[in-house]
């Protein structure tokens, strides 16, 4: 399947159908493995109230702003695949000091593949990466910018 074929504008955004490897693969359901993980998030941080109330608002930001959407337990067609989500805390950030982390690449065994395993991968941007960290360093002034906030800021103000 071609990119162009799937790219549309919808609710004044663009999206493209997911690049499968193949036709769409047999992923196994993963509920069971999302709902543990789920269990082992909440267990670490409900001992910490403040921490507990930041990952609920980065959640409900995210399903208001649709990066991510709610479950529909009565869909039986089609498939049915979770992605298993994390907190990664550091405390010593002056700005995002809890980040919502997703795992696509959870397996529910061996030998099933991840949702990452089925999907092609984008371009290796390493090499682009070192070349800007060293023109970074090379100027005696920088300018460093959210650029997620800022995508979703322009997207809000159209």
């Amino acid at each position: 399947m071609d990119f162009l074929d799937t790219l549309k504008f919808e609710e004044n955004r663009y999206q493209v159908t997911w690049p499968w490897k193949e036709d769409i693969p047999e992923l196994p359901s993963n509920k069971e493995l999302a709902i543990g993980r789920l269990k082992s998030c909440m267990n670490r941080i409900k001992k910490k109230p403040e921490l507990l109330m930041k990952y609920d608002k980065v959640i409900q930001d995210q399903l208001e702003k649709g990066v991510i959407e709610k479950v529909d337990a009565t869909q039986r067609d089609g498939m049915l695949h979770y992605l298993p989500h994390h907190a990664v805390v550091k405390p010593d950030r002056a700005t995002t000091k809890l980040r919502v982390v997703y795992d696509a690449s959870a397996k529910t065994c061996r030998e099933n593949q991840s949702l990452n395993e089925c999907l092609y991968r984008g371009p290796v941007m390493f090499h682009a990466l070192c070349g800007m960290i060293m023109r970074f360093r090379l100027q005696p002034i920088v300018i460093h910018a959210d650029i997620e906030k800022s995508l979703l800021a322009n997207r809000a103000a159209t």
